[in-house]
């Protein structure tokens, strides 16, 4: 899921905007629903890279409240463990 937010990344940097939108919704969907098996050290940077796309796709598209929903969802998120010593 992580493979296709980023290629729905590379998409977007193309702006290539209705191409990019299902691999964006979808890598986040999918790494979301499966948030408690990636390693808790890099949970949130992944999940943060996926909505942080997500809203420069609805900005892009002139969508605000779609962006807003995503900033807000990305401000939610749980704080990150602190990495072992």
């Amino acid at each position: 899921f992580h493979t296709r937010s980023q290629l729905g990344e590379a998409l977007l940097g193309q702006k290539k905007y209705a191409d990019a939108e299902p691999f964006l919704t979808n890598g986040y969907a999918g790494l979301k629903k499966r948030a408690e098996t990636i390693p808790a050290v890099g949970r949130r940077q992944l999940l943060e890279e996926a909505l942080e796309a997500l809203g420069r796709l609805a900005e892009a598209r002139e969508r605000p409240d779609d962006a807003r929903k995503w900033r807000a969802e990305r401000a939610d998120l749980p704080p990150a463990p602190m990495p072992p010593k």
